[in-house]
């Protein structure tokens, strides 16, 4: 991909059949400058919801939320391989 390519995106989930609420989570970050989408690139998360565990939705909120605070987020913390992205995203949900 080039910084000059449009970023085009679109997000859709569904209850379900067997759920009362929706679980699912997402979020996108945009880079607004090439410097930063060099060093880091865009985010596109989703988090699927915990279906039949308690709170399910919360942990996909949670792990939407702490996830998009930004890729500058995780690189500052030195979160950026994946054993320690992988701790990182664990212990965002571990309440």
């Amino acid at each position: 991909m080039r910084w000059e390519q449009q970023v085009k995106y679109a997000s859709l989930s569904d209850v379900g059949f067997r759920r009362k609420n929706n679980e699912d989570a997402a979020a996108v970050h945009i880079c607004t400058d090439r410097e930063t989408w060099k060093q880091y690139g865009h985010l596109f998360i989703i988090a699927d919801g915990m279906g039949g565990h308690a709170v399910g939705e919360l942990a996909s909120e949670i792990a939407v939320a702490t996830a998009s605070t930004g890729p500058t987020h995780i690189a500052r913390h030195d979160s950026a391989s994946p054993p320690r992205l992988t701790r990182a995203c664990c212990a965002s949900i571990s309440l």
